[in-house]
């Protein structure tokens, strides 16, 4: 079987795309019950940015102009959420995070 590198990388890009698209969609949900609440505004600014082939970069973001604050003051004492909110959940899913990509890789590998 003559080997085909141009539409097995076509074919990896699609499985790594899927696969980042459902990690920031997992990531954020797993993120939302320790953002910091107060009106509820900063978890309503929740989004994720999906990617695409040529971009191959998913995030979570919080739109809200005091999400930086909310995020990085550790000084801040909050009724429910913490400080880190974000990088704290990344850092404790990053694997789970890569086996989910990779699963979508092998998935769309076939």
């Amino acid at each position: 079987m003559p080997w085909n590198g141009d539409a097995a990388g076509r074919i990896i890009a699609r499985g790594a795309v899927n696969g980042l698209n459902r990690a920031v969609d997992s990531l954020l949900q797993e993120t939302l019950p320790d953002v910091p609440e107060l009106t509820g505004g900063l978890e309503e600014s929740a989004r994720t940015h999906h990617t695409n082939e040529q971009e191959l970069a998913a995030q979570v973001q919080f739109l809200k102009f005091t999400a930086v604050w909310q995020h990085e003051r550790l000084d801040y004492r909050h009724k429910k959420g913490r400080a880190k909110f974000l990088s704290q959940n990344l850092k404790r899913r990053a694997k789970n995070l890569q086996d989910i990509v990779a699963q979508s890789i092998r998935k769309a590998l076939g």
